[in-house]
């Protein structure tokens, strides 16, 4: 069931006092540095005629390259080379940005990757999307990232597909992955993690709209999701319920 709630601002929090903010002329500083190895970022999405659209557009031309693990305080950052490895980078023992370490290399995605995506779930558990079809599973306790589990979804998505959001809580994975077929899809998938890490596809949902969203997130408790969007979006299907429209 659909619920929509209505924002706000509060008055109370309102500062009538402030002055506004002002914008300086000054150039903000960039550092160009280029990697050994002749190791470049991936590519951009290379969209068809048919996704050279608004929507395809603003749903695989707005993604961002560099990553970075929320749930550890360290100066990691990560990115997809051109060859569909996951490269890490520290920036923690060079302040002055003068040179940057050789990135390490910690995984491969398969050779037919489209256009790789991730998510940090937690401390050592890492989502990933191939941009084509399959999300994979890994754990980042290692200096190589290790392969718990990958799902394909070929027989349900049209690629290219783009992961926009996941989160895990009590015993359950999440993920939301978008792509567009004639309207705009979010295919929303659950996973059950057991005390071993056996990882299982248990419910598989489809919302329809016709406006790529501008915000998607899936609740902390895996309850619901919230979706900004110019238009609606409607459950079109639910693996476990009927969904009646």
């Amino acid at each position: 069931m659909t619920e929509w709630r209505e924002f706000r601002p509060q008055s109370k929090l309102l500062n009538s006092q402030f002055d506004g903010y002002r914008l300086t002329l000054e150039p903000l500083a960039q550092y160009t540095l280029k990697f050994d190895d002749n190791i470049h970022v991936q590519n951009d999405f290379q969209l068809n005629n048919d996704l050279y659209t608004y929507n395809g557009i603003k749903a695989f031309k707005t993604s961002n390259q560099v990553y970075i693990n929320p749930w550890k305080t360290n100066s990691d950052l990560y990115f997809f080379d051109q060859m569909h490895s996951i490269q890490q980078i520290n920036l923690s023992l060079n302040e002055s940005l003068s040179h940057i370490q050789q990135p390490i290399n910690v995984y491969q995605l398969p050779k037919n990757t489209l256009h790789g995506s991730m998510i940090f779930l937690n401390d050592s558990l890492v989502l990933l999307c191939d941009g084509r079809s399959k999300l994979f599973f890994l754990n980042t306790n290692h200096s190589k990232w290790k392969l718990l589990y990958e799902e394909d979804f070929e027989e349900f998505l049209t690629s290219p597909i783009r992961l926009l959001h996941a989160a895990s809580h009590e015993g359950y994975l999440h993920a939301i992955i978008g792509f567009i077929q004639t309207d705009c899809q979010l295919f929303w998938v659950t996973f059950s993690i057991g005390s071993s890490n056996d990882i299982k596809l248990i419910r598989r949902r489809i919302l329809n709209g016709k406006k790529w969203p501008d915000f998607v997130a899936i609740e902390s408790n895996g309850q619901g999701v919230y979706i900004a969007a110019e238009g609606l979006y409607k459950f079109t299907f639910d693996s476990l319920i009927e969904v009646n429209n």
